[in-house]
């Protein structure tokens, strides 16, 4: 297979992905919406499913063509009103999501589906024996939902929706003469050499012509049953049109657009004699100035690319190009960046910065401003919306509340969020953990909600907010809440906790539901109980430099938040220094730097120092002794107390001197140092030295440990 096809195929997969991803919300969305179904939703999923089916036949990956088929022909049925959209439905409807899946894992895997028949065969069994299909279908325009006016001299415009996949039996129509509207303009019959040319977005996006080692229509097969004109004088036949390259059908405008079903456009074809347009006014079907409307739609795609965008948009407006590139490709760009970074510094803060030669501060100055600028639009490159990963949650929410037989629902906010693209795929495991304890211990069922003088209906919520230079990601219920005792209990049955632990926070008690093998569940379920989950996800947040948090208010349920630095390679840090060493903290962690004296200071019986700050008593870190360094004095009143926070934790760390702020490149630790107490790596500073950064979360949590 040469790379062009391979290229294609690549595209499809990713394409595909990224329509299952979509379609699976708008389903159990209008699941929710009871008797009332939204048209324009069912259409959409409908073009989600037709254009999925067009590009796998091109393609010949037939099992999911013929799965999507078989789901889109549900649709149909549900858009010409002979089928009720219901929840086994919506089940039969995720299974084909979810075979088709399996399928593109299988196709990424050995380029084929062919593995697939077996389940292929019976799930189509499944979709084709779906509620009773009706044996005729009468030649009348489908009913329209509610909010859609009936009457068509009121009727609204016809919309341009984005130009799907193309059908067999909308054949390639030829183009009018110049200066000349074919009002009913020729449709070819059926052919097969044209069924499902799906792949002409794929095209359009790949923007190039692609070779592909397979069998495709000739331009004498493509236009074999083109039936000739009934008018007269017959204008010059045009030139065949490339199946791939023809996705503008009038039938499929129509079919789009809710004004005739596949089956109408079917009966219209078969009379040779009159185009389809003219047909269907004959059938009663659609009216006139309905198909004058979708003929200038197609008019617009063919012959003004940029005003068919505009009219997708909506809002006048041309949509926005993408172009897809590989992420090996940003995370080298990442790195460049952050050694051009480093020279920069090197040149902007080494040794020679005080010297003026021939301007030289200035261009330190402008190379800074570029290096910056540089630095936030390649950031900005990794960083993709959280939305897809929370939608996945829908469907999980759906499917675990059934089983459980109990009533919940799930609100989503902040699904524009931008984190980086690393970070998305740490917290997918993550979440689905979160959730999954949040039904199975968090959310009461039905009868014991109601006995407490709660709604019958449970309430997860999954938000996501950018909040001082990170990501913080909450799973909130309205459950029971985390039972304390109980929790203290384990944790001293297991050796986690010294003595009863009656002294120990809310949070450090919770903090025990993330050990290894940890659970408090009486009976193990097929959702949880084994000890296994939380762990996942500490260890997966703490990988991209996160930590977790959990509050719970028993009765009222309870929050595990996910915070996570926007960037992990580059952050803004000051630099300060302890005798020889220096030490860079996170500017987002300081809140003010204080000189105190020794009378502000208290040493406690256990021998911990605490000082006064704004009427709060804090602990402070002599960072010395914690490295084991040198300072240049052991008296406090000699050096600077710089106040870091982490969430509701305040402390402060002692250092001699307080150098300045500066861009930091994080560096990973080599392995061999092993875990390091309250860092989070090194950078490289100007003169070629090193400055360890501290990771303010783990400083705090490891010091208390320790204690």
């Amino acid at each position: 297979m040469d790379s062009e096809t391979q290229e294609i195929i690549d595209y499809f997969l990713t394409e595909s992905r990224e329509s299952v991803a979509e379609v699976e919300p708008l389903l159990i969305g209008l699941e929710a919406g009871g008797a009332h179904v939204d048209r324009a939703t069912i259409d959409k999923i409908f073009r989600l499913f037709h254009s999925m089916k067009g590009s796998a036949g091109f393609l010949e990956f037939q099992h999911v063509e013929s799965v999507t088929h078989q789901a889109e022909t549900l649709l149909d049925r549900v858009r010409n009103g002979s089928l009720t959209f219901d929840p086994p439905l919506v089940d039969l409807l995720c299974r084909a999501l979810d075979f088709t899946n399996d399928a593109l894992d299988a196709i990424e895997a050995m380029l084929t589906d062919a593995s697939l028949a077996e389940e292929a065969a019976g799930l189509i069994q499944r979709l084709k024996g779906f509620g009773a299909a009706p044996t005729a279908e009468p030649a009348r325009a489908p009913v329209a939902p509610a909010h859609v006016a009936t009457k068509p001299p009121s009727a609204p415009p016809l919309a341009a929706p984005p130009p799907p996949a193309a059908e067999a039996w909308t054949g390639p129509q030829p183009a009018a003469p110049r200066g000349e509207i074919n009002v009913f303009a020729p449709v070819a019959a059926p052919s097969a050499a044209e069924t499902d040319s799906g792949l002409s977005s794929l095209f359009d996006s790949l923007s190039r012509g692609a070779k592909i080692e397979r069998s495709l229509p000739t331009p004498e097969a493509s236009s074999a049953n083109v039936a000739p004109t009934p008018r007269a004088p017959t204008p010059p036949a045009p030139a065949p049109a490339k199946t791939a390259a023809s996705p503008h059908r009038l039938g499929e405008i129509l079919i789009e657009a809710g004004l005739a079903s596949p089956a109408q456009i079917e009966e219209a074809l078969k009379d040779k004699r009159l185009p389809v347009g003219q047909k269907l006014v004959q059938m009663q079907v659609v009216p006139p100035e309905r198909i004058q409307e979708a003929l200038a739609v197609q008019s617009a795609r063919r012959g003004d690319p940029d005003k068919a965008a505009e009219e997708e948009d909506g809002k006048g407006r041309s949509r926005a190009e993408y172009l897809r590139v590989d992420v090996r490709k940003l995370d080298q760009l990442m790195d460049l960046i952050g050694e051009l970074i480093i020279a920069e510094t090197a040149v902007t803060h080494g040794p020679a910065r005080d010297t003026e030669v021939d301007g030289s501060q200035k261009a330190a100055v402008q190379l800074n401003r570029v290096t910056r600028g540089l630095q936030d639009v390649a950031m900005s490159l990794r960083m993709v919306p959280i939305e897809p990963t929370f939608k996945k949650m829908v469907r999980l929410v759906r499917d675990l509340s059934r089983r459980q037989g109990k009533r919940i629902t799930l609100e989503i906010s902040g699904e524009d969020t931008e984190v980086d693209k690393s970070v998305v795929e740490a917290i997918s495991d993550p979440l689905v953990h979160l959730i999954r304890n949040s039904i199975d211990h968090g959310v009461e069922d039905v009868d014991e909600r109601i006995r407490v003088g709660k709604a019958p209906e449970g309430r997860i919520t999954l938000s996501a907010r950018q909040q001082a230079g990170e990501i913080r990601i909450e799973v909130r219920d309205d459950g029971r809440g985390l039972d304390r005792a109980r929790i203290l209990k384990k944790g001293v049955e297991r050796g986690l906790v010294k003595g009863d632990g009656a002294e120990l926070s809310d949070a450090e008690v919770y903090r025990l539901i993330f050990e290894p093998g940890f659970s408090t569940a009486a009976a193990v379920t097929d959702i949880s109980g084994r000890g296994v989950g939380m762990d996942v996800v500490k260890q997966n947040i703490e990988s991209v430099k996160g930590r977790v948090e959990v509050q719970s208010t028993p009765g009222a349920g309870s929050v595990m938040a996910l915070r996570i630095p926007l960037t992990l390679a580059i952050i803004e840090g000051m630099l300060v220094r302890v005798g020889t060493s220096r030490f860079t903290l996170p500017i987002l962690s300081i809140t003010e730097t204080v000189g105190v004296t020794a009378r502000d200071v208290t040493r406690l019986t256990n021998g911990a120092e605490v000082v006064r700050v704004r009427g709060r008593l804090l602990p402070v870190y002599r960072l010395h002794e914690l490295y084991e360094l040198k300072p240049d004095s052991t008296r406090i009143e000699d050096g600077l107390l710089v106040v870091i926070e982490d969430g509701n934790d305040r402390v402060c760390v002692l250092v001699d001197e307080l150098i300045g702020q500066r861009q930091t490149v994080v560096k990973s630790l080599s392995g061999y140092l092993g875990s390091v107490r309250g860092l989070a790596g090194c950078t490289v500073l100007g003169d070629g030295s090193i400055s360890l950064i501290i990771d303010v979360a783990k400083l705090i949590h490891d010091v208390h440990a320790a204690a």
